[in-house]
């Protein structure tokens, strides 16, 4: 997929030109692969344990803050042409543009999680329930993600022409190749982020510091990604809905 083979081709360009934002991710998940390491998380039996520690869970958070700026300053680097600096100059328009995003995701969490308790409701209680809920809202958060993605890139990226509308007017037509576009950019990145993590599980101590090392450097990679497949969504979009754009 061409398409595919340019969301990745962005990725290392894109931490040259942009090494300290790339750097933001990357730095969160060594430190809180660090806090894991020394709160017995790689040791058998430490999971549990370490996964609730309160400096773990306050680098999560700065960890999902970072991935989400490089999500955004990403596709706004590429939407203005490769600038750093256009990309760096945020204004109210960019303010405005996060804000809406944001209610919009948690507006989406709540319907979703309400659509949840009905599935649950409708098709009955036990765990092949929860299975078939998990899938379902799976497919539709992926489905909306690729629908608004466009539109989002529009809000921070000073695009007024890309409304919702336009977003998921331009996106449902070949939705399924979005589906697929998106799927693969970001997919294989967190399978492999997985499975450097339980891979590191009861290993040596030089095995661990080095899974620490390549997982921490492919969560900034995989912050690239989604980016630059958000920016892919939303050329597409234009690309298929055909008008002139704001600069």
């Amino acid at each position: 997929m061409a398409g595919l083979g340019e969301v990745y081709g962005r990725v290392i360009p894109f931490a040259r030109a942009m090494p300290l934002l790339f750097a933001l991710p990357v730095v969160a998940e060594f430190a809180q692969h660090v806090v894991e390491l020394h709160a017995g998380m790689f040791v058998a039996g430490g999971a549990a344990t370490a996964a609730s520690a309160p400096a773990r869970m306050i680098l999560g958070a700065v960890k999902v803050i970072a991935i989400l700026a490089v999500v955004l300053l990403s596709a706004r680097y590429w939407r203005f042409g490769n600038d750093p600096r256009a990309a760096y100059a945020l204004d109210a328009a960019f303010a405005l543009g996060v804000g809406v995003l944001l209610m919009t995701q948690v507006g989406l969490l709540v319907v979703l999680f309400a659509l949840s308790k009905l599935l649950a409701l409708l098709i009955g209680p036990g765990p092949e329930t929860m299975r078939i809920v998990a899938v379902v809202l799976m497919i539709l958060s992926l489905c909306v993600a690729v629908l608004l993605a466009p539109w989002f890139v529009g809000l921070v990226a000073r695009d007024p022409d890309m409304t919702a509308g336009r977003s998921i007017a331009a996106s449902r037509r070949a939705l399924f190749a979005r589906l697929g576009l998106y799927i693969g950019a970001y997919l294989p990145g967190l399978a492999l982020h997985y499975a450097l993590n339980y891979g590191a599980m009861g290993a040596s101590t030089a095995t661990i510091w080095a899974a620490i090392v390549v997982d921490s450097l492919l969560v900034g990679g995989i912050a690239v990604l989604i980016g630059s497949a958000y920016y892919s969504l939303y050329a597409l979009a234009v690309q298929r809905d055909g008008a002139p754009r704001s600069s």
